[in-house]
C-alpha cells in the first residue's frame, strides 16, 4: 500500500459509492455527478436521508470520465479522502493525454489511471 493514499474504512461512503452505482445502472446514466463538488454535496445528503439524486454543478469533463472510469473498473474507495486523492491522480492521466483525444476515446486512461507510480511499480514487480 502506497502510505500517500488514506486508508481507513468509511463505510457510510462506501454505502455511497455503491447506491450511486446502482443509480446509474438502474437510470442508464454514464455519470450523475458534473463535479467534485456535487459529488461532495451528493454525499452529504446520502448521510442525511440516504438517498441519491442527480445532481448538476460546474461541468468538468475530467469528473464524468472518471465516473465512467469507477464504473468500468468497478472501483471502490475506502473514503472521501481516497476518492479526491484518486481522482487527482487521474485528473494528471486524463489531461496528459487530453491533445491525444476524441470524444469517448480515451488514449492513455487504463486501469492504472488511479493509482501513484509506487502502486504500478509494485503491481508490475
Amino acid at each position: 500500500p502506497d502510505p500517500t493514499i488514506p486508508a481507513h474504512v468509511n463505510l457510510e461512503f462506501m454505502g455511497f459509492q455503491n447506491a450511486v452505482a446502482y443509480k446509474q445502472i438502474m437510470d442508464g446514466l454514464p455519470y450523475m455527478y458534473n463535479d467534485l463538488e456535487a459529488y461532495k454535496k451528493g454525499f452529504e445528503e446520502f448521510k442525511t436521508s440516504g438517498t441519491i439524486s442527480k445532481a448538476v454543478g460546474t461541468e468538468d469533463s475530467n469528473f464524468r470520465k472518471f465516473q465512467k472510469f469507477i464504473n468500468k473498473y468497478s472501483r471502490m474507495y475506502n473514503n472521501l479522502e481516497e476518492f479526491e486523492t484518486r481522482f487527482g491522480l487521474f485528473s494528471n492521466i486524463a489531461n496528459k493525454f487530453q491533445n491525444y483525444n476524441y470524444g469517448d476515446d480515451l488514449v492513455g486512461i487504463n486501469l492504472f489511471s488511479d493509482r501513484t507510480l509506487s502502486e504500478k511499480k509494485a503491481f508490475f514487480g
